[in-house]
């Protein structure tokens, strides 16, 4: 999904969620490759950003193989529950969109 939308910067966060009975199944790939060109053809934004798990290798992989580009990794910056977890994020250009 495309959620966090700034039309005014034309920037927009990409999230995604797949319960594990559907991972490893190209799923998340091609859901990805829609949203992209919808959100770079369509939509015409400038760039995205992604915000993941950053011990999700899988989640990292995904990313880095559709041009996205790791910005940082902040260290407990999200509650869940009474535990804080690190993020990572991620970024793409459109201007590195393949």
């Amino acid at each position: 999904i495309l959620k966090a939308i700034d039309c005014k910067n034309h920037r927009a966060e990409v999230g995604y969620m797949l319960h594990p009975d559907f991972w490893r199944k190209g799923i998340v790939q091609e859901a990805l490759t829609c949203i992209l060109d919808f959100a770079f053809n369509r939509l015409h934004f400038h760039s995205l950003a992604a915000i993941i798990d950053p011990y999700n290798t899988a989640s990292e992989k995904i990313l880095e193989k559709n041009g996205f580009v790791k910005e940082g990794h902040f260290k407990e910056n999200y509650l869940l529950g009474d535990k804080f977890l690190d993020s990572g994020f991620y970024s793409l250009l459109k201007s590195n969109y393949k």
